[in-house]
């Protein structure tokens, strides 16, 4: 999906940037540093953020191969927080784990949209 996405971006680079460059005597590697990566920039903080919201919220993984593994070792946020409430019966426990992670969640969306509207 990440990459379908980065295509999108690619697509809204322009051609003429790419002829100027050209002309100028870039190199391939000097036209990927100065016209694509930020041209893809916000592009790319949203396949960032969303990666990373992504890797917090694996459940089923998890609970169907190893059930938290061995020591916890595979243990995750939201994993956790089912074994708090449902499994121990820790209601409050888990809520706060929920709450705690809708707001770091936030805190990504919002740093997320900070850089994005730099340009």
């Amino acid at each position: 999906m990440q990459m379908l996405i980065i295509l999108s971006g690619l697509q809204y680079i322009s051609e003429e940037l790419y002829e100027a460059a050209e002309i100028d005597g870039c190199t391939t590697f000097q036209k990927f540093i100065y016209i694509t990566v930020p041209g893809l920039k916000n592009t790319l903080v949203y396949i960032l953020v969303s990666v990373i919201i992504n890797s917090l919220k694996v459940f089923t993984q998890v609970y169907v191969l190893t059930n938290g593994g061995p020591s916890n070792a595979t243990t995750t946020v939201v994993f956790q927080l089912y074994k708090a409430g449902f499994v121990n019966g820790q209601v409050g426990y888990s809520s706060a784990i929920a709450v705690t992670f809708f707001m770091l969640v936030m805190v990504i969306s919002i740093l997320q949209n900070k850089f994005a509207k730099e340009d």
